[in-house]
């Protein structure tokens, strides 16, 4: 994927995935996705600045029990966003 692809599958990720967002957390997307440079969505600052996570139960297992298996559905996809490659 070349660099200009890659940023606008990240943009499309992000528009296409915001409004669930901020209807399962209550929280706008932009808040924890890069979107000067298109990063992705950070996770470590959602779950340490929001999520708030307890020690000793994974992140997964704490969104599953508090916002439900289609809010981890949405983070994975949020997460799987970071995981292209650029040529």
């Amino acid at each position: 994927m070349t660099l200009a692809g890659y940023f606008t599958k990240l943009k499309k990720i992000y528009h296409d995935n915001c409004d669930e967002f901020r209807s399962r957390f209550g929280i706008p997307l932009s808040k924890y996705w890069d979107l000067v440079a298109y990063l992705g969505f950070d996770i470590v600052g959602f779950d340490e600045k929001f999520l708030k996570t307890p020690d000793g139960i994974s992140t997964r297992a704490y969104v599953k029990e508090k916002y439900g298996e289609d809010a981890v559905k949405l983070l994975e996809r949020l997460i799987e966003s970071e995981k292209q490659e650029i040529k």
